[in-house]
């Protein structure tokens, strides 16, 4: 078995994902691999990555029809070879050193089941800034955080976990359209499993032209069914999560309509 399997699911985007895929590669060790889901490009993606492939050995691809991101990472963890999965946007970059750092911290707590990092956006003029995430004390803790916060508590993208304990909590839920990444946390903390944050940058976020689009409708009713899922049982604390949410977004929706005037 491989140690780690750097997971990636790319639509189009030629140009961010060769440096994606670059910066995977020269962190990926020889126990290492990298798997890149290609989730039916219609530009050049398919072409560059049947040579890539080729020519690296480390890297690996599979293909399939549009199903979407969901789908395409579901099928890229049932497809990994490795212990850990280790998630990478396809406009995002694996820091240097980030793939040792986040072995050593299973390594050192060999209880954890998922890990998350701190991340760096990037910027058009090079500057870089960094946001950082948190520990928390407790699963009940974290996950009120997720429902509540405005920003969401974590990054997905440079999150690692164990594929064994992914595939049996359910893998990425394929019929989500949106908020993949927020299910997919929230079904580790709801079933007790052990979230552990690493106090490090892991991946270089790049803010650029193609980022994906804000639609706070779907938005709006992912939520709902996520706190329909995990929220609270009481149903007057659940309609509190809801109002909560819900307020919360249309303000982020506000906010950026006045910033683009």
């Amino acid at each position: 078995m491989r140690r780690f399997t750097i997971l990636l699911a790319a639509h189009n985007r030629l140009e961010l994902l060769k440096l994606a895929v670059a910066s995977a590669v020269a962190e990926a060790g020889d126990q290492d691999e990298v798997l890149v889901i290609d989730d039916g490009s219609g530009d050049d993606t398919r072409d560059w990555l049947a040579a890539e492939a080729a020519r690296e050995p480390k890297l690996r691809v599979v293909h399939q029809p549009n199903q979407g991101v969901a789908a395409a990472r579901a099928n890229g963890v049932e497809a990994a070879e490795g212990e850990f999965v280790f998630i990478l946007d396809s406009d995002d970059q694996v820091e240097a050193g980030a793939l040792d750092a986040v072995a050593a911290a299973f390594a050192a707590h060999p209880e954890t089941d998922l890990l998350y990092g701190d991340n760096l956006h990037v910027f058009a003029d090079g500057t870089a800034h960094r946001r950082s995430y948190k520990q928390f004390p407790s699963n009940r803790a974290f996950l009120r955080a997720t429902f509540l916060s405005p920003r969401v508590p974590f990054k997905h993208s440079g999150t690692s976990f164990r594929r064994a304990t992914a595939l049996e909590l359910g893998n990425y839920d394929a019929s989500m359209p949106i908020k993949i990444d927020v299910d997919f946390f929230l079904k580790f903390m709801h079933r007790e499993r052990v979230l552990r944050h690493l106090d490090r940058p892991l991946v270089r976020f790049q803010v650029h032209g193609e980022m994906m689009s804000r639609n706070r409708v779907k938005g709006i009713r992912a939520w709902m069914t996520l706190i329909d899922r995990y929220g609270p049982r009481n149903p007057f604390g659940r309609a509190f999560y809801k109002l909560c949410r819900w307020g919360s977004e249309r303000l982020k929706g506000v906010y950026e309509v006045v910033r683009r005037r």
